[in-house]
């Protein structure tokens, strides 16, 4: 007889706790069932041939640019989504500049990556992680290219031992 309100007692205790736990956890199970995938694509566009390009994304088939102010033309390369901030990767080429300049931007907002005095450069790759920016890409002066990335603004260059160039295409960060 102790034993049966033992379980008795337990049961009323748990069994509430754990219905409720089952019910704050399935709140809108047909969201948790059947997630809207929100689709993100960098890239730009011209108004015709020999036009310059506007940078851009789309989400789910909708454009939105970015902004270069009065600069000539532009490309995003790459896009990431975090905390509802949306980051592109790409460059653009100013009017009095012979050569396209790497930068980011955050919701629309232009961000320049340094490359160094007399360098050029492309952002081909963004991604963030623990509230930093990290950008892959290169920069290049004369002739040869070096990788490297950027985290915000600050550039770190890639080794490539005997090699005269490369580029750095992609990143991904992992926190430890």
């Amino acid at each position: 007889m102790k034993h049966k309100r033992v379980k008795q007692a337990v049961l009323s205790l748990c069994l509430p706790a754990v219905l409720g736990m089952v019910l704050m956890g399935c709140s809108n199970p047909s969201k948790a069932a059947n997630p809207v995938p929100q689709i993100y694509v960098a890239g730009a566009y011209g108004e015709g041939e020999g036009a310059a390009y506007t940078p851009c994304y789309w989400l789910n088939g909708t454009r939105s640019d970015l902004s270069i102010g009065n600069k000539e033309t532009g490309d995003a390369y790459a896009i990431a989504v975090s905390g509802g901030s949306v980051y592109a990767a790409g460059r653009y080429v100013p009017l009095v500049k012979d050569g396209p300049i790497p930068c980011y931007w955050l919701n629309g907002t232009k961000y320049d990556l340094s490359t160094g005095e007399g360098t050029y450069g492309d952002a081909c790759a963004v991604a963030v992680s623990g509230g930093s920016v990290y950008v892959a890409g290169y920069y290049y002066g004369d002739a040869a290219s070096t990788p490297c990335y950027w985290v915000g603004a600050e550039r770190h260059d890639l080794p490539i031992g005997n090699a005269p160039e490369g580029p750095a295409w992609a990143i991904a960060v992992e926190l430890r």
